[in-house]
């Protein structure tokens, strides 16, 4: 049985090192807000429900991206094969739009929002709900249309690393 009275914090390393072990995808978010792109590297990201299709994406409130996205009401979930690589550190690291997104290449979505033309996969989506939690957002978006690329293999992060993640 769990104790949900406890209220004893597990220490900061340990959670870190704990979610070090917890693999995920990597993924661009980006949005367009006031004739500009914005975007960032997110590992955050899940599905909720496919009734309605929708994702929750969690983002550091006090980034640029966060608060392009709620005033924008739109992102796209660009899910990273492993050629994208120098693109993921690149949208990692606290660097101007322009410098951003100067690298790959972009298409507009039916929201708006800018699409990573050679992503593993496309979610083109609106959101539909917003919660603050601590440090983070949690966005939850319904895509309006999803784009499967052809690449068979995605990129990870794992143990604090970029991985090759491919099924076998």
């Amino acid at each position: 049985m769990f104790d949900f009275t406890q209220t004893e914090a597990v220490p900061k390393q340990d959670y870190h090192d704990g979610m070090a072990r917890l693999a995920a995808g990597v993924c661009i978010i980006a949005t367009h807000v006031d004739g500009h792109p914005e975007g960032m590297t997110a590992t955050s990201v899940c599905s909720v429900s496919d009734v309605p299709p929708t994702l929750l994406v969690c983002l550091n409130q006090l980034s640029s991206t966060f608060q392009a996205c709620l005033k924008s009401e739109i992102l796209s979930v660009n899910v990273l094969s492993p050629h994208a690589t120098q693109l993921c550190e690149t949208f990692a690291k606290p660097r101007s739009t322009v410098e951003k997104f100067a690298f790959g290449q972009w298409h507009t979505g039916t929201t708006g929002a800018p699409l990573l033309t050679d992503a593993l996969v496309i979610f083109d989506c609106r959101i539909v709900s917003t919660h603050r939690v601590h440090s983070h957002g949690v966005l939850f978006c319904e895509p309006v249309s999803v784009q499967v690329g052809s690449a068979h293999e995605g990129l990870g992060y794992f143990n604090r690393r970029l991985i090759r993640m491919a099924a076998h």
